[in-house]
């Protein structure tokens, strides 16, 4: 007797990795589909292929409409069925947010930074970004050049981790960017309670609670990277986020999308963004 023609879906390793693997009859033009959508990676292609967790994330659209065209159904590990709940909560509160938006004022600000290391004086329309940027849980900041991006991106940050949201940030920036992530930490903390911020080479510096990489280093080093944020929540920042706007059909685009669906927390700063609409 030929079982329901099932898709499996569980996740393994570290960094997670989705097995798709093939349950019964399922028809042979829907798993060339999936292949081609998903790619071949695995021991088995013709039985069970690998992806980026990330992957399967960002095509959930595709996968429902095409298992409905063909008839098969999906077996989801309970692990992997939580962390798509978890997802699509969190669109949920992205459209509740953009609907009716209710940033902290400057008292609430000061009382969530009261319970922190960050020391620095905020100037008024930084303490108004960061009021919006802290009742979201993922935020943008499209302030322009000079407005002290960077000073705000460290109080949130501070503010998440003192709230046990996170644990560590990774900034990707251009290499014109570490100077100012090194020296401004200096200016927002007091001196022995300052995190540790280290540029990414080959490996994360022990010790290291911000890390500061490179859009480049970001995509030739990536495993690396993805062990180092799936290891603790983290708050994954991008500064001049600008440089990875074509998304998914850009090298660095694809990178920073992968890395972003291991967060606890995404951020992304420009002083030149042009959006077209929330995706971007």
């Amino acid at each position: 007797m030929v079982s329901e023609p099932t898709l499996g879906l569980a996740l393994a390793g570290t960094p997670p990795v989705v097995h798709a693997t093939r349950i019964g009859d399922v028809p042979q033009g829907f798993w060339l589909q999936l292949i081609s959508e998903w790619g071949a990676d695995g021991d088995r292609p013709g039985q069970q292929v690998t992806l980026p967790l990330e992957r399967l994330l960002s095509r959930m659209g595709w996968l429902r409409a095409t298992c409905l065209r063909f008839g098969v159904g999906i077996h989801w590990q309970e692990e992997l069925k939580g962390l798509i709940q978890q997802t699509k909560a969190q669109r949920r509160l992205l459209d509740l947010s953009l609907a009716s938006p209710d940033p902290l004022d400057a008292e609430a600000v000061a009382q969530r930074l009261a319970g922190g290391r960050f020391s620095r004086d905020l100037r008024s329309f930084q303490v108004r970004d960061l009021g919006r940027l802290m009742s979201l849980a993922h935020g943008a900041n499209f302030s322009v050049p000079g407005a002290g991006k960077t000073t705000v991106a460290y109080a949130l940050y501070d503010a998440e981790r003192a709230a046990g949201r996170v644990e560590q940030m990774l900034v990707v920036a251009p290499l014109s960017a570490f100077d100012a992530w090194q020296t401004e930490v200096a200016l927002c903390f007091p001196e022995g309670e300052r995190p540790v911020v280290a540029p990414f080479v080959e490996q994360a510096p022990a010790g290291a609670e911000v890390l500061v990489v490179n859009y480049h280093r970001l995509d030739s080093r990536y495993e690396a990277l993805a062990q180092w944020v799936a290891r603790r929540p983290t708050l994954v920042l991008l500064d001049e986020a600008h440089r990875m706007k074509r998304g998914w059909d850009g090298t660095f685009g694809s990178a920073c999308l992968s890395c972003a669906f291991l967060a606890a927390r995404r951020d992304i700063l420009t002083g030149t963004p042009a959006p077209q609409s929330p995706q971007d």
